[in-house]
């Protein structure tokens, strides 16, 4: 039950009314009298003039609303996605009496006039441009309340959380800890995380790149079964809260009701699909680091409505998770892509993790243990620049006939700045003219090369695990159909070689047609006529993108006493200067 406050006005002035934390507004001519029913203050005697009738809502229900207009008019709306706020279920009453209820998009002119016309072919006596005027002060008012949802939830998340001091000395001597990343792993793994360790490290580095200027988003693909919503969530568990927000419920206006609220901030959001609406404010975040758009707004003293701009503050990062082969270009070249595992032994690995949890043995971790890998992010301090000695050693080993490599070489460049960062209390720091200056080490580049070598290579040429897997299928049926008169395979033959769907090759074939390692050749017009595939001549690139760490210390040798570093996924101690490097 909700309590309705009151208070009177004068002729013409902002009528305000409150429900619970939702002020509802309008313009009134009169007076506002109260009354108590129920233990719930009821509004009355409310004389209004021109098309601006005060409307009062309450919420039954989560996302369900009643909406009642000074006289006769009700309105019940259900069934609203916070995902899509424009269409939602209408019910209208006028004295009580159910006029007309069906589906309706608020924001689309043709469907409200749809709507008021089937409300006045049941009653001619009806006001068709009160009508029209209540669902568009509606559509205003569910918005309002979702964006001011949003702020409260970023308000919340925003209050920092005080450290004893036991809890920061412990903090301290995990930042200290040269087997940091092993000993994250270790935590995330016995939350129930099977196997994925490149994965989940690289996640959790994302996560932890929040405090760079120019951080790591990131771009989860999997099929729906896959589980790559699991790690994040238990990845989250030990990042602070206020450090990251989960993205379900977002409309577009979301970003411009947080305020500078959302620096320094990393998004989850499960399911590429959920975010269309905030698809551009992304985009503009992500390459300009703040958004900023014109919105129209009545000032609560005239009544008149005025045009501001609302500017919102990065940076912030996204971690996305999608089925998808590839989403909109222009937010995946913006993103790091990494693959779930798929293999038969991951399954395996993840069903005994499942079982794992039925038997005595299994090693919950206490809350302690989370608490103190939440406040070891808390002691990291920003820095203003991080300094990489032997940058120019990579660069000259990257790919330059790839456009989109301007901005996965910042990809690695930010990991190796982000592992220099949650490092920092074992690497080298010093201060120049009031500005405070972080060194990466050898080490964080080491790590970097470990943990993503492969990932990068996909991103770069855009050639996930399972496209690679079909362009060898493709090509082996082409070398055994070249006897043939037509070497070219169908997806039904692809189908068969593989074991997969035809709707999972389909996805999956697309990445590499793009790509131009595979062409597909149209059968012509006509039903039933089936698309056929070859193998192109292009060869896919197999050369390495990271130089081997021998070779920076060559060129670098002051970096060599500073050599001994611990292996990320394993914790084993290991000489840099004695490395023997495999070919990634």
């Amino acid at each position: 039950m909700y309590t309705v406050t009151a208070r009177a006005i004068e002729a013409g002035r902002l009528y305000e009314t409150f429900l619970g934390d939702i002020k509802v507004s309008g313009v009134a001519d009169g007076h506002v009298s109260a009354q108590m029913v129920n233990n719930v203050e009821m509004t009355t005697d409310v004389d209004t003039v021109g098309d601006e009738i005060p409307i009062w809502m309450s919420v039954s229900d989560g996302n369900d609303f009643v909406f009642e207009a000074v006289r006769d008019d009700k309105y019940i709306v259900s069934g609203l996605d916070v995902r899509d706020q424009n269409k939602v279920h209408v019910e209208y009453y006028y004295k009580n009496d159910l006029v007309y209820k069906d589906s309706v998009k608020l924001k689309s002119g043709h469907s409200r006039a749809v709507f008021v016309n089937k409300c006045l072919e049941r009653s001619k006596s009806l006001d068709k441009v009160k009508i029209e005027n209540h669902l568009i002060r509606i559509d205003d008012m569910i918005s309002e309340l979702i964006a001011k949802r949003v702020e409260e939830k970023s308000a919340k998340k925003n209050c920092k959380y005080t450290m004893s001091e036991e809890e920061k000395q412990e903090a301290l001597t995990l930042a200290k800890d040269p087997r940091l990343l092993f000993k994250v792993i270790s935590v995330i793994k016995r939350l129930g995380v099977a196997g994925e360790e490149e994965n989940v490290l690289i996640i959790w580095i994302a996560f932890s790149s929040r405090f760079l200027k120019e951080p790591i988003s990131l771009l989860i693909k999997g099929e729906s079964s896959s589980g790559k919503s699991f790690p994040v969530k238990m990845i989250c568990r030990v990042i602070p809260e206020e450090g990251y927000r989960v993205l379900s419920d977002a409309s577009q206006q979301s970003f411009y009701y947080m305020k500078d609220s959302i620096s320094f901030t990393s998004f989850v959001v499960m399911e590429a699909d959920g975010a269309q609406k905030v698809e551009y404010p992304m985009r503009v975040m992500q390459s300009e680091g703040m958004v900023e758009i014109q919105v129209t707004e009545k000032d609560p003293d005239t009544g008149e409505w005025e045009t501001h701009r609302r500017r919102v503050e990065g940076p912030i990062n996204f971690i996305i998770t999608t089925t998808k082969a590839s989403i909109h270009n222009e937010n995946e070249t913006r993103n790091l892509s990494i693959y779930m595992d798929e293999s038969l032994d991951q399954t395996r690995r993840i069903i005994e993790k499942t079982s794992d949890k039925y038997l005595d043995v299994y090693d919950d971790v206490p809350l302690k243990e989370l608490k103190r890998m939440q406040n070891f992010q808390r002691v990291l301090i920003k820095h203003d620049r991080v300094i990489i000695p032997y940058i120019k050693k990579i660069s000259e080993k990257f790919h330059l006939d790839v456009l989109r490599v301007r901005r996965d070489f910042n990809k690695l460049v930010a990991l190796i700045e982000t592992l220099a960062l949650v490092h920092q209390y074992q690497r080298k720091i010093y201060l120049k003219e009031g500005k405070r200056y972080l060194v990466a080490s050898v080490k964080d580049y080491y790590i970097a090369k470990v943990i993503l070598a492969d990932a990068l290579s996909k991103t770069i040429f855009e050639i996930p695990p399972k496209s690679e897997y079909l362009i060898e299928r493709i090509r082996s049926l082409n070398q055994r159909k070249q006897k043939d008169e037509e070497a070219e395979v169908t997806l039904k033959d692809i189908s068969l070689e593989s074991g997969w769907k035809i709707a999972t090759i389909q996805k999956w074939i697309e990445p590499a047609v793009e790509a131009g390692f595979v062409e597909k050749i149209s059968s012509g017009p006509g039903r039933g006529k089936e698309n056929r595939y070859a193998i192109t001549t292009k060869q896919m690139n197999k050369a390495c993108l990271f130089p081997d760490v021998a070779s920076i210390l060559e060129a670098h040798p002051e970096l060599a006493e500073d050599s001994i570093v611990n292996h990320p996924l394993t914790g084993e101690e290991i000489d840099l200067r004695k490395l023997d490097e495999n070919p990634f």
